[in-house]
């Protein structure tokens, strides 16, 4: 593709004569290099200046009726818009003071006439380079001085420490939180060394500043440094960066630090107590471990998996059998997790064991486990719980629900019923319970109890996975025949990668 040319507009010449063969001799002269205007009186020539589209310089001459040059230059310099374009006297009148009266005025050359071309081409090309140079430089100047209006009003209220350095690590610029974190207000900091300003801190920053000047940016999010000026370990947040001059060449280093020697110490002491309370935690979890295995664990037809949210879980799982043959199983969820919860399950599973090996009804259990839980346990707990009860010829299953998920009772692969829940949780109050629930079974049945912690796991889209969806993949499992581990899979897939939140536990019992 050919290269597109940039047209560069011409500059604009206003040529200001009463004389029309004066005015056809400048525009001759001009036209080829400049966009010429003309005006024959003063006040013509006031009219094109004061217009949209001003000249960039005005050929002004000075004797003209009714108003001469003189108080054309007057008024173009009186007015703040146009008092800065360059004029340059016209003029027959060659004496030194009328040359002096007009530079006064604000001209900014004189030339006599009879005119000389290449006299006046130079001066014009002379005097419109200078103002350009001019106005280039005010709008450098008016570009600096808002630069360093607002690099003080950021130096001023920066909530960090930010410091601007030359290459010799003299201060350039610095924020008053720098000052106040180096103790800087009482001393004359700009062009002064950061060197002799903060000895004690010399050693530590030196290499880095180095590196910073080759052109390296570094930082680092808690550096542990030794103040010797203030005789203390200190932690600091840095970035070190070197800034750049229109030349591209570094011209020095920009510094920004925060003192978290406050945030690192507290972060040191919750690390301290977080591994403190993790020997706590392994302690009672080895506790309740040795506790809970002082009591017989019937796994005839039982299987079950366990995935607690934390080392030490608030769901339990009993199973233990009666003298005559009958099977006890108890699915708990004590509220919230961890060794609050974990310690009454050691109670419990007393109660439950110990009555069921002397024989008792699981009615029996039922009420002395509530009872128990009611006047030793804070009013904030309590356990929600599904209590079975399978008849020694197993075909017969009473279920207490207390607050628990549904029941599942499956038979030959496909839900048979769906056990909701008819009691209040267990610890809360102490009062005649209704009739539990009573299923006959057959052999190869399995009942599925589930604590909340599956049916309420979230999924990508936020939904619960819920019991519906817990029965399909239940069924789908049992028509593979699969083991109770597809069902975890099957949870952890749903889940998407959101964190676990809650114990999971899930029971199956074949009657």
């Amino acid at each position: 593709m050919a290269d597109v040319a940039v047209v560069q507009a011409k500059h604009r010449i206003l040529v200001v004569d009463d004389e029309r063969f004066n005015l056809n001799l400048m525009v001759d002269l001009l036209r080829d290099e400049f966009d010429t205007l003309v005006a024959k009186d003063g006040a013509m020539a006031l009219r094109r200046v004061r217009s949209d589209t001003p000249p960039d310089l005005i050929l002004l001459d000075v004797m003209m009726p009714d108003m001469d040059g003189y108080e054309v230059c007057r008024q173009i310099r009186a007015d703040e818009a146009t008092q800065a374009i360059p004029i340059i006297f016209v003029t027959a009148m060659g004496s030194n003071a009328d040359e002096a009266k007009g530079l006064a005025l604000g001209a900014v050359d004189y030339i006599t006439k009879p005119i000389s071309p290449p006299i006046v081409l130079a001066r014009v090309r002379n005097h419109l380079a200078l103002h350009l140079a001019r106005q280039e430089m005010q709008r450098k100047n008016q570009e600096l001085s808002r630069w360093q209006q607002q690099m003080e009003l950021l130096m001023r209220h920066a909530p960090s420490a930010i410091a601007l350095f030359d290459k010799n690590l003299n201060y350039l610029q610095v924020s008053h939180r720098w000052l106040d974190d180096y103790n800087l207000h009482n001393q004359a900091v700009h062009g002064h060394s950061h060197w002799d300003l903060c000895p004690g801190l010399a050693g530590h920053w030196r290499a880095v500043f180095q590196r910073c000047l080759a052109g390296v940016w570094e930082r680092h999010e808690a550096d542990p440094i030794l103040n010797e000026q203030f005789g203390r370990m200190q932690w600091i947040k840095w970035e070190a960066f070197p800034w750049r001059n229109e030349a591209g060449e570094v011209g020095g280093v920009v510094m920004h630090t925060e003192d978290v020697t406050d945030r690192k110490l507290m972060e040191n002491e919750v690390i301290r107590h977080r591994d403190h309370l993790a020997d706590a935690q392994r302690i009672v979890s080895t506790v309740i471990e040795k506790m809970q295995a002082s009591h017989p664990f019937c796994a005839q037809n039982v299987r079950y998996l366990s995935i607690p949210v934390d080392q030490i879980s608030g769901d339990m799982v009993l199973s233990t059998c009666r003298p005559d043959g009958g099977h006890h199983v108890l699915v708990g969820d004590f509220t919230g997790h961890g060794i609050a919860a974990a310690i009454s399950g050691p109670m419990v599973a007393d109660i439950f064991c110990t009555m069921t090996s002397k024989g008792l009804d699981m009615a029996e259990i039922v009420a002395e486990i509530n009872k128990k839980l009611c006047k030793q346990i804070p009013s904030s707990m309590f356990l929600a719980a599904a209590f079975l009860e399978l008849s020694p010829d197993r075909t017969a299953l009473r279920i207490w629900n207390c607050a628990g998920p549904d029941l599942l009772v499956m038979r030959a692969g496909r839900l048979q019923e769906r056990i909701e829940s008819g009691f209040l949780p267990r610890g809360i109050l102490m009062r005649p319970e209704n009739s539990p629930r009573e299923v006959l079974v057959s052999p190869g049945d399995r009942v599925f109890v589930t604590t909340d912690g599956i049916v309420e796991t979230q999924g990508a889209d936020g939904s619960q996975l819920g019991i519906d969806r817990l029965q399909e993949m239940l069924e789908s499992m049992l028509e593979q025949n699969g083991p109770l581990a597809e069902i975890a899979a099957r949870v952890l897939a749903f889940r998407a990668g959101r964190e676990q939140e809650d114990d999971l536990t899930l029971l199956e019992m074949t009657c």
